[in-house]
C-alpha cells in the first residue's frame, strides 16, 4: 500500500457516505456522529503508530482498517435505524460485505486485504482469537484500542451534553434506572470485560467502559486514558455508592501497574 491509495480511500470513503445524506435530522445526525468517530479513530491509530514506532506501510494499514472500520454503521442506521447489532446485524461483517461489493482492496496484496480483513471482522468482539499470525494480532488490538480511545469520549461527550441535545441513540435508548447489574459487576471484579448482552440500564453501560480497561492493549494507550482522566469522569456520572470510589481506586492502580 502506498500514499496515492490511502488517498483514494479517504476520497472514497467521503463520497461513500455522503450518499447517506437524508433530509431526515435524526438520520443526518446519526451518519455525521459515526462519520466523525471514524475520521478520529484514524488519527488515534496513527498516533499511537507513531508512538510504537510503526513503519509507513504499517501506518497506511492502520489507517485504512481505521476507515473502514465502521463502514457497516451507515448502511445499518438507514436500514434498521439503530446501531445496536443485537437488533440488526453485526456492523463488522456488514462492513466487510459493503467493502466486498466496491471491490475496495482490489489494489491491495492478498496479505494486506487479510490484514485489513480481518482487524475489521475482530475490531468489536469481546475478544480477540488466537492466530499465528502476529501481524494480524497487532493491527486488531491496535484497531481495537483506537476504537476505544475515541468511544470514551463520544460517551462522555453525550452525557455531559445538555438534555436537549443528547443523541440517545449513542447509549441504545436505555432507561435511567437505579443500581447496575450484578453480572456487568462480577466481570469488572474478575477483570473481565463485559457483553453487551447484559447491559440493562445506563448505569451498566457507565460500568461496561469502565471494563474496557482489561482489554486495552499498548502502552500509548494506558498513557492517553489517564491523561484523559476516562476513568475518573466516567465514575462521577455512576451514582456516589462506596463501591463505585473502590472502584475507581482500583482501575487507576491497575492502569498506573501497567506503566510502571
Amino acid at each position: 500500500m502506498d500514499r496515492e491509495i490511502i488517498a483514494y480511500f479517504r476520497a472514497w470513503f467521503s463520497q461513500y457516505v455522503a450518499t447517506f445524506s437524508s433530509s431526515s435530522a435524526e438520520q443526518e445526525r446519526n451518519i455525521i456522529l459515526k462519520k466523525e468517530h471514524t475520521l478520529r479513530v484514524c488519527q488515534e491509530i496513527l498516533s499511537l503508530g507513531h508512538d510504537l514506532g510503526l513503519t509507513d506501510q504499517e501506518l497506511f494499514l492502520a489507517e485504512a482498517a481505521a476507515l473502514f472500520h465502521d463502514l457497516g454503521r451507515f448502511r445499518q442506521w438507514q436500514q434498521y435505524g439503530t446501531f445496536r447489532d443485537d437488533r440488526s446485524e453485526n456492523h463488522a461483517l456488514l462492513a466487510l460485505r459493503v467493502l466486498d461489493e466496491h471491490k475496495l482492496l482490489a489494489k491491495l496484496s492478498p496479505t494486506e486485504q487479510e490484514l485489513i480483513r480481518w482487524a475489521i471482522q475482530y475490531h468489536n468482539t469481546l475478544h480477540v482469537p488466537e492466530m499465528e499470525n502476529l501481524q494480524a494480532v497487532q493491527l486488531t488490538r491496535l484497531l481495537r484500542d483506537a476504537d476505544k480511545l475515541d468511544i470514551f469520549r463520544v460517551f462522555l461527550d453525550h452525557f455531559h451534553s445538555p438534555p436537549e441535545q443528547k443523541n440517545f441513540s449513542v447509549e441504545w435508548n436505555l432507561p435511567d434506572t437505579e443500581g447496575y447489574s450484578e453480572a456487568i459487576w462480577a466481570d469488572l471484579s474478575h477483570h473481565r470485560i463485559s457483553s453487551l448482552s447484559d447491559v440493562r440500564n445506563r448505569n451498566d453501560f457507565k460500568l461496561l467502559l469502565l471494563g474496557w480497561v482489561f482489554d486495552i492493549n499498548f502502552l500509548p494507550t494506558v498513557q492517553r486514558i489517564l491523561e484523559r482522566k476516562y476513568v475518573e469522569e466516567i465514575c462521577r456520572l455512576l451514582p456516589p455508592y462506596p463501591e463505585i470510589r473502590s472502584l475507581e481506586a482500583e482501575l487507576l492502580a491497575y492502569l498506573r501497574r501497567l506503566i510502571f
